[in-house]
């Protein structure tokens, strides 16, 4: 089932990431100064005893930072994820979200970190696609 939902995420990726051009800029999201910060979201996401829901929370925070342009809360909710698929799905957003936010060298160092090596390598691939 990860699977097919990782194989779903790259191809909504890898096509939204053929926009990783200037054509296709998308402006990072202001910051919710009235939210808790990322640091004590990721604090509050490690004590959730439920793991699929802990795993779940640290995804949602990572994607959340990279909307905003967080490229250090985005890596380090990313390290805080156990699961490798989970991680791989979480790695391939927000690395596809920043390369779209211009923040491209970012997007590399996440998409190297992804396990699986096809969906690592097309990702790369993607964001080092000359514009």
């Amino acid at each position: 089932m990860r699977r097919k939902t990782i194989g779903a995420a790259v191809g909504v990726l890898l096509l939204s990431l053929a926009g990783c051009t200037t054509s296709d800029f998308e402006p990072f999201a202001p910051v919710n100064k009235r939210a808790p910060s990322y640091e004590s979201q990721l604090a509050a996401a490690l004590e959730i005893a439920v793991v699929n829901e802990q795993q779940n929370a640290l995804s949602a925070i990572a994607l959340d930072a990279a909307n905003v342009g967080e490229v250090h809360w985005a890596k380090q909710a990313l390290k805080a994820i156990d699961d490798w698929e989970v991680r791989d799905e979480a790695s391939l957003r927000v690395a596809g979200r920043l390369c779209r936010g211009g923040k491209k060298e970012p997007a590399l160092e996440i998409a190297e970190t992804i396990a699986s090596s096809a969906i690592r390598d097309e990702t790369l691939k993607f964001i080092r696609k000359p514009r």
